[in-house]
């Protein structure tokens, strides 16, 4: 066979569909499904996934009081407020007392304390107030707690630690 011939059989071939390797009721799955859905969480502001970023906790002592510290080491930022992000210790859900102040960038030092005063678990920032301010509040933290940051609008866990 010469080439002209070849070439008119591979167009004839490609115009038949012989060679495809799905039929169009292959395209029907739930693939296509699955890409529209991913598409409308997009269209809807709701993210496909929680806030990547490197937090460090610790715990530090103010008059004798254990306090929870968490440092933002980089990554994206986290914004601390209700209906936005979850921040829970032992499974009790954390007050914010930020602000204004709300978004936890890279650098930035938050506190949690647990207020003697209501019985909350409060975070603060020393933007707002100095830490030492509160320890007529303070109340010890138990020895060892699990600290929990949740995206809410993923209902992501940005965060999952234990704290001695």
């Amino acid at each position: 066979m010469n080439k002209k011939t070849i070439t008119i059989i591979i167009i004839l071939l490609v115009l038949m569909g012989i060679g495809c390797t799905s039929s169009p009721d292959e395209n029907d799955s739930d693939d296509t499904t699955n890409q529209t859905d991913d598409n409308q969480e997009q269209s809807d502001g709701i993210p496909k996934q929680a806030p990547q970023l490197s937090i460090v906790g610790g715990s530090e002592s103010i008059n004798g009081n254990k306090i929870i510290k968490l440092e933002h080491r980089g990554g994206d930022k986290v914004t601390f407020v209700k209906g936005e992000t979850t921040v829970e210790v032992n499974d009790k859900e954390v007050v914010y007392n930020l602000n204004e102040d709300d978004k936890f960038r890279e650098g930035d030092t938050y506190y949690i304390y647990y207020d003697s005063h209501s019985g909350d678990l409060v975070m603060i920032n020393p933007n707002k107030k100095d830490v030492e301010s509160i320890s007529d509040e303070l109340a010890s933290i138990p020895g060892m707690v699990s600290v929990r940051i949740i995206d809410d609008a993923s209902h992501q866990i940005i965060a999952d630690m234990t704290i001695r």
